[in-house]
């Protein structure tokens, strides 16, 4: 009972939106910026642990997984170690 679920987290735009506290905008530029996503005909889905990793090593964002607030700390567009698309 005390094992680690492997199940993926995967989301829609929306629900990505909200994890990472961003614009729908913001997460079409990440996107362009080669943030991994899938597209599934129309829909656009997310692997959350991939997202949160990508942002790790692409923006230095020290993203917490295990809360899915929109707090300062995962405020992406305050974060700008490199060139960002999201500003």
């Amino acid at each position: 009972m005390g094992e680690k679920s492997n199940m993926l987290k995967i989301v829609d735009s929306k629900e990505m939106e909200e994890i990472l506290g961003v614009s729908k905008v913001t997460l079409t530029k990440l996107r362009d910026a080669g943030m991994p996503h899938y597209k599934l005909e129309r829909m656009i889905k997310y692997n959350v642990d991939d997202v949160v990793k990508w942002l790790e090593s692409e923006y230095g964002v020290n993203y917490n997984n295990k809360s899915h607030d929109s707090t300062d700390s995962n405020d992406l567009s305050k974060d700008s170690n490199k060139d960002n698309p999201i500003t």
